[in-house]
């Protein structure tokens, strides 16, 4: 299946959605293969809500695609989303990104002129106030989660030792994906991950619980696999509870967390914010922030003090903990 037949088939499969896809194939397709994979399913679903938003307003007879993809269009497209469809400022300007590089590839293609991709990509965002960081889960709900495979299967074994990586040691998404056998090792008594290369490169080791030592365990006795140092940790799954042998991609679990968000009910969550979920839930607990910063692979205790938003507690006797007394 192409790039562009997916993107479409994923949503509702209206025919003048496809004829659209179809008419944008080169430029989409050209915009997608030079993105990073962990940006490519952001773009590609920012571009077919745009495809399935364009595809009900063109008249019948579909007049050329080209008069209906304009600066005006846009700006009414980004009202939809703000007011109609309710979504952040943030995800909108996200929205937005995608279809103005979309604009762009096709001036490149011909389809539209290079004066009129210029227009596009002028269209003006929307000014956000404050700063929003993402969607921390609470205690109950992200145990829930951590409940919520089940593990007489190979999947959900395989699903809940995920889930455990991402709440409990706080990796990403990226991160799970590439993890080997290699990786897990004991240090000073204690079992954990070893050289994790996170943004930037940075590499650090992660501590690994017993709880989340017992669900890869479990995982690996299920699947059945004779693992080198090499080997990935998570493979795909297909029908039947069947191990592919496939390495596991970001793709898929962004998908594996999306299917579970949904069984339990819950508003959107991204894989990301399990991750800042499960520092906010140690922070809480009284976990102490240089650390946290450290298994998170942050360049700086302010990087991690906003990731978690951390508040002044005027309760928290903060200040009495000093050994220091005035006179």
């Amino acid at each position: 299946m192409t790039k562009t037949k997916a993107l479409i088939s994923r949503g509702r499969a209206y025919t003048p959605a496809r004829q659209i896809a179809q008419e944008l194939r080169a430029p989409i397709n050209t915009m997608l293969a030079q993105l990073a994979p962990s940006s490519r399913r952001g773009y590609a679903g920012a571009i077919r809500d745009f495809i399935l938003w364009l595809s009900e307003r063109l008249p019948e007879g579909m007049s050329p695609l080209a008069e209906h993809i304009s600066k005006n269009a846009i700006a009414v497209y980004r009202h939809h989303l703000l007011e109609e469809r309710g979504l952040s400022p943030a995800t909108v300007n996200k929205h937005l990104t995608a279809i103005r590089q979309l604009a762009l590839e096709m001036g490149d293609a011909g389809l539209i002129s290079p004066q009129r991709a210029q227009a596009i990509k002028r269209v003006k965002g929307v000014k956000i106030t404050g700063q929003r960081l993402g969607t921390w889960l609470d205690a109950e709900q992200a145990q829930a989660f951590l409940d919520a495979p089940d593990t007489d299967t190979k999947k959900g074994a395989r699903d809940a030792a995920i889930l455990a990586l991402m709440l409990r040691c706080m990796l990403r998404r990226s991160e799970v994906a590439s993890l080997t056998w290699g990786h897990v090792q004991e240090r000073e008594g204690h079992r954990a991950l070893v050289n994790i290369r996170g943004k930037h490169g940075r590499i650090r080791t992660v501590p690994l619980p017993g709880d989340v030592w017992r669900a890869i365990k479990r995982w690996l006795d299920a699947s059945e696999r004779e693992l080198s140092e090499k080997d990935r940790l998570f493979v795909g799954m297909g029908k039947g509870d069947r191990l592919t042998g496939n390495p596991l991609d970001p793709e898929a679990i962004w998908y594996l967390v999306e299917n579970y968000v949904k069984r339990l009910g819950l508003p959107p969550i991204s894989p990301h914010d399990l991750r800042r979920t499960g520092a906010k839930l140690i922070y809480n607990g009284n976990g102490n922030l240089g650390q946290l910063q450290m298994i998170l692979g942050h360049a700086s205790m302010k990087t991690t003090e906003r990731y978690i938003k951390v508040e002044l507690d005027l309760d928290a006797g903060t200040l009495d903990k000093s050994p220091l007394r005035a006179q």
